[in-house]
């Protein structure tokens, strides 16, 4: 738990370089986005070799079969709950639709955004090091690293970073999700499921932007929010008797 306090430090210091996009608008999102990623790589393998002293495999985020079914799976199931939120946004709260402005540049950035440069290395550090190093049985990892992935979110809520009274949406909407990413990670057991999950829902989001639809972010993260709260419940309740401990979680790959 100590290198897991330790390991925070730096990782909320590192989303200054983020957050200069709202402070400098000057520069391109790809710059402190790449910056950001370089950085979560570069002390995440140092945490992970040097002070826990543990193999780079503990972040499970080995290539095979199984993470690729994991990935599409997971990915297949954000996409479903973010069309069906803005669909319930659209009916319940009348967001409208504007011109479409989806072209093969933008759909390349989008998914440089959402999955290079925002779900893999975020999701290294919170479902990778974080699940490996808190050394807790399942459920209570998945409710310390959601909530300190929610925790991170807070700068959403600071005004002199551009945040408002609104960021509490984003931050309720960074826990929902962060609790359906960790649990598909320990069901199929690899990182690509958290990955496919958050970057899943960025790029799904901007796919819907792009095609006409601006969602409102606060309503829209709270409807979605509650989806994968949903989601992430009835996943709780399926497979409870699993998540009592490691062994009885690895038992159900092997079932």
């Amino acid at each position: 738990m100590g290198a897991t306090i330790l390991y925070l430090v730096p990782n909320y210091l590192v989303l200054l370089p983020y957050q200069s996009q709202k402070l400098f608008p000057q520069f391109s999102p790809a710059v402190p986005f790449t910056l950001l990623c370089l950085i979560y790589l570069a002390y995440t393998w140092f945490f992970t070799r040097i002070i826990d002293r543990r193999p780079w495999s503990v972040l499970e985020l080995k290539l095979d079969k199984n993470a690729l079914q994991g990935f599409m799976l997971s990915l297949l199931l954000t996409a479903f709950l973010v069309i069906l939120g803005a669909g319930v946004s659209v009916l319940i709260f009348h967001d409208y639709f504007f011109s479409n402005t989806l072209t093969l540049p933008n759909l390349w950035q989008s998914f440089a955004l959402s999955f290079l440069l925002q779900g893999f290395p975020e999701e290294i550090v919170y479902r990778g090091y974080m699940v490996q190093t808190l050394e807790r049985k399942p459920l209570p990892t998945l409710l310390i690293s959601s909530s300190l992935f929610a925790l991170m979110h807070i700068v959403h809520i600071i005004p002199f970073l551009g945040g408002s009274i609104e960021g509490l949406f984003n931050i309720f909407y960074a826990f929902c999700f962060g609790m359906l990413a960790c649990l598909l990670k320990f069901l199929f057991h690899t990182t690509w499921a958290a990955v496919a999950v958050h970057g899943g829902l960025h790029m799904t989001r901007e796919i819907l932007s792009m095609l006409g639809l601006p969602l409102t972010p606060s309503i829209f993260g709270l409807v979605n929010g509650l989806l994968m709260l949903l989601i992430a419940v009835f996943l709780l309740y399926r497979y409870r008797n699993r998540l009592t401990s490691w062994e009885a979680l690895q038992s159900l790959s092997n079932s």
